[in-house]
């Protein structure tokens, strides 16, 4: 288990005097690497091997929006870790306990050169620990396609150099930061899921097409050829 505090700052703040979505992911993004980072086992595995835990899957429930000068304690702790892939939670307290945040994660062992899954030792999942998982809402870790959708509208971007992570590929948050644009203006929603499945590279073009779904709305990403890469949903 890995804990931070800090205070949410003006320059993190919406048009709706909360904590935008994009920097309530980077938030848990942080933390979530701190802890990794903190993993000494593990980093140095992973610094010598060249793999990295990239994210397939994420579903993060709002209870209660951070406002300007929330102080607020992250926790975060991975739970039913595999050799190739491995869960976490991610809760967001005010310092009066109450949860504000929750969330859940799944991530893979990959190499990044060659994007291929890397296999951690038994010797490195025992000292990740083996936590209960936070109870919360859990949907799996795929986004169903198959429901009524009515599409609303489509939209065009590409990928430049300040959307880029330090791997080289479109930073998750971006992704949301993305899709939320493309949201109705005043649609208010508490729930996020972010389904990855392949990543955009420098000046890729994309395509976001936008769905009304009885939860709310679903935003899929295109590259030029068709081919899906991510899905992001927002639910009320």
């Amino acid at each position: 288990m890995y804990k931070e505090t800090r205070i949410i700052q003006a320059s993190e703040l919406g048009y709706n005097k909360h904590v935008r979505i994009k920097d309530l992911i980077d938030m848990i993004q942080d933390i979530e690497e701190a802890h990794i980072e903190s993993l000494s086992v593990l980093s140095k595995e992973s610094k010598a091997q060249g793999f990295g835990i990239v994210l397939n899957f994420r579903y993060v429930h709002i209870k209660s929006w951070p406002k300007n000068k929330d102080m607020l304690e992250l926790t975060t702790y991975p739970y039913e870790t595999k050799p190739f892939f491995g869960y976490r939670n991610t809760l967001i307290h005010d310092l009066m306990g109450n949860l504000l945040v929750e969330t859940y994660c799944l991530g893979s062992f990959i190499h990044i050169e060659n994007k291929t899954p890397h296999r951690i030792s038994g010797d490195i999942l025992k000292t990740l620990g083996n936590r209960k998982k936070h109870e919360m809402t859990y949907m799996g870790r795929k986004i169903s396609l198959n429901r009524k959708m009515a599409f609303v509208k489509e939209a065009h971007t590409t990928v430049l150099p300040s959307h880029l992570d330090y791997y080289n590929h479109l930073n998750n948050a971006i992704y949301v930061e993305f899709a939320y644009n493309v949201l109705p203006m005043h649609y208010q929603f508490h729930t996020v899921v972010c389904e990855y499945k392949k990543d955009f590279q420098l000046f890729q073009k994309i395509m976001l097409k936008l769905y009304q779904t009885e939860e709310g709305f679903l935003v899929q990403f295109f590259d030029e050829s068709g081919t899906l890469y991510t899905i992001i949903e927002f639910m009320s």
